[in-house]
């Protein structure tokens, strides 16, 4: 069996083994609970405000009074005199009397506490301005028009449109946060799989079969496709609660603004970051013995480290450090595609960071099988830096050499 058909066998089955298919059916679920609930409640309490309106007297003319958009409100002119509103609020005819202040603001008169005072308040604001607009002449279509922000379409000099300010800080952060949780949960799985194994006393028996090198290429295939996984359920996660959860996704809306050049990149570095990752996570794994909690809290703050500084770039991606990190092997698989989606970036650039970031991965994969195979020579305890290294360059110790002295013979023995 050829090297290729072991490692894809191997990813196979680690694959399998870590896939849950019950708990994403059981995610999907709860997002369409999510999504019967806030349809089905929206719906009841629209229908529950509309046969619950709030009757409010208000010291108005009948032609002038204030408008409810909402329709929680309806208004209807103060009865007078004063004993004449308040019998009526008594008895619950009406359920608040609002009388305008001669300093503009406005009393409201309740007999218990009402649930229409958000109502109220946009509803007067909206009649104050109206009535401020009548004297000064101008349209309330026109005073809309005066504070709605410019309209810039930008585009590129072959006429392709470009993200906004706002669309493209939403898409580099849910980038950075997705990508920040596809490597914990590799961490997580990496542990669990190459310690729980070693002390199960299962790879002894597997490195008796293949190569320590194509277990563990198996191993962080599997996982990484794990993490890819993770990445694509949450994106539909939060896609689907956006178009439904509010009248418009800056997320959602941005999406048709992406090119798929700028996804296909975006993709490969996110990938090729997870493969990084995953063998230095292996790497790390082969080293420890016994409970691996502490190691494996204590490893995930590395690319935490190098993810939240690319976070921080954010609102200004082409600035030199930025670029300083889109070179470096650990923070170019976040700090390129946060680049790219901001803008051009020269081509060579990006091949350059990429080039970079696979060297960087099939470097690391290595070293995480050499380790691998050493941490199966010492497994027992938790080998030092300084007994990792002589034994990746020197190989193992062989024994001392034992002398064989013979027995003294005694007289008469034959």
């Amino acid at each position: 069996m050829n090297g290729f058909k072991q490692r894809f066998l191997v990813a196979r089955f680690e694959f399998l083994r870590q896939f849950t298919l019950r708990g994403d059916l059981i995610g999907l679920a709860l997002v369409a609970l999510v999504i019967a609930i806030k349809l089905g409640g929206q719906s009841l309490m629209e229908s529950a405000g509309r046969a619950q309106t709030a009757t409010i007297a208000i010291a108005a003319p009948r032609d002038a009074l204030p408008n409810d958009a909402s329709g929680r409100i309806a208004f209807v002119p103060l009865p007078q005199p004063e004993a004449a509103w308040r019998d009526a609020l008594a008895s619950g005819a009406i359920d608040g009397a609002i009388v305008p202040q001669a300093d503009g603001t406005f009393l409201a008169n309740v007999e218990k506490n009402p649930s229409w005072v958000a109502a109220a308040k946009k509803a007067l604001t909206d009649w104050n301005r109206g009535r401020e607009l009548a004297k000064l002449g101008m349209a309330e279509q026109q005073y809309k028009a005066l504070g709605e922000p410019a309209k810039l379409d930008v585009r590129r000099t072959d006429g392709r449109r470009v993200f906004d300010d706002q669309a493209t800080r939403s898409f580099s952060i849910l980038l950075t946060v997705l990508s920040l949780v596809a490597c914990a949960s590799g961490c997580g799985l990496m542990f669990q799989t190459i310690t729980g194994e070693k002390n199960h006393r299962v790879s002894e028996v597997v490195l008796s079969c293949i190569p320590a090198q194509v277990w563990i290429d198996g191993k962080v295939a599997a996982i990484t496709l794990i993490g890819l996984k993770t990445i694509l359920l949450y994106l539909f996660y939060i896609t689907i609660g956006a178009a439904v959860l509010t009248e418009r996704s800056g997320i959602v809306g941005s999406t048709g603004l992406l090119s798929f050049t700028t996804v296909a990149w975006v993709a490969l570095f996110s990938l090729a970051g997870l493969v990084l990752w995953n063998s230095f996570f292996a790497a790390a794994a082969a080293t420890a013995s016994g409970d691996y909690g502490s190691a494996r809290r204590t490893l995930i703050l590395f690319p935490m480290i190098f993810y939240i500084v690319c976070f921080v770039g954010v609102d200004n991606p082409e600035n030199w450090f930025m670029q300083t990190l889109s070179f470096f092997p650990f923070s170019a698989a976040i700090a390129m595609p946060l680049r790219i989606v901001h803008g051009v970036v020269p081509l060579w650039q990006v091949l350059a960071s990429l080039a970079t970031l696979v060297a960087g991965a099939v470097a690391m994969r290595a070293l995480a099988g050499a380790i691998f195979r050493t941490g199966m020579l010492l497994y027992g305890k938790s080998p030092s830096m300084f007994a990792l290294a002589r034994h990746l360059v020197f190989g193992p110790r062989a024994p001392a050499p034992v002398a064989i002295v013979p027995e003294p013979r005694g007289e008469g023995a034959p």
